[in-house]
C-alpha cells in the first residue's frame, strides 16, 4: 500500500469510525475492516484512472474541514446524509463501487449494502484527507493521478 493510502487509511478511519458505526449499528471493528480493504481499493481506481482523479480531485476542493466535521456530527441525526453520502459513493466511483462492496463485504462480514453505506460515509473524509496531502505537496489537478501513482511505487 502505498505511504498515502496508508495515511489516509488511519485518518479516515480515525475521522469516520465512531460515527459511522453509530449510524449504522455497527462494532467499529468491523467498520475498520471495510475501510482497510475499501480505502486502498479506491485509492488504485484513483492511481489507475486519470478521468476518475480528477473527479476526485476536484471534490476534495469542494469540502472545507468545517463541512466535515459537521457531516460526522450530524450524520447520526440525519437519516438522508447517509443516503446523499452513499449516491455520492456510488456516482464518484461507478461500476467499481460494486467491487468494492463486494471485497470489502466479504472482509467485514457484512451486506454489500452495508458496506456502501459505510464507503458512502467515509467518503467526506477521504475527500479531506486527500485535499490535505494534494495541499501540503502541492499537487494541481493535472498531476494528481500521477503523484498518487508515483506515491504507489
Amino acid at each position: 500500500m502505498s505511504e498515502i493510502a496508508g495515511q489516509i487509511q488511519k485518518k479516515s478511519a480515525d475521522m469516520a469510525l465512531d460515527a459511522t458505526a453509530a449510524v449504522f449499528g455497527l462494532d467499529k471493528g468491523v467498520v475498520a475492516k471495510v475501510l482497510q480493504v475499501g480505502i486502498p481499493m479506491q485509492m488504485q481506481l484513483l492511481q489507475n484512472n486519470p478521468e476518475l482523479a480528477k473527479k476526485m480531485y476536484a471534490a476534495s476542493f469542494s469540502i472545507l474541514p468545517e463541512q466535515v466535521q459537521d457531516f460526522y456530527k450530524n450524520l447520526a441525526n440525519d437519516g438522508k446524509l447517509a443516503e446523499v453520502s452513499r449516491e455520492e459513493y456510488r456516482s464518484m466511483f461507478g461500476a467499481s463501487a460494486q467491487a468494492i462492496n463486494e471485497a470489502a463485504a466479504e472482509a467485514g462480514e457484512l451486506s454489500a449494502e452495508d458496506v456502501e453505506g459505510v464507503m458512502g460515509a467515509s467518503l467526506p473524509s477521504l475527500k479531506a484527507l486527500l485535499r490535505e496531502a494534494a495541499e501540503s505537496n502541492q499537487v494541481d489537478e493535472k498531476g494528481f493521478g500521477d503523484w498518487l501513482k508515483r506515491d504507489a511505487a
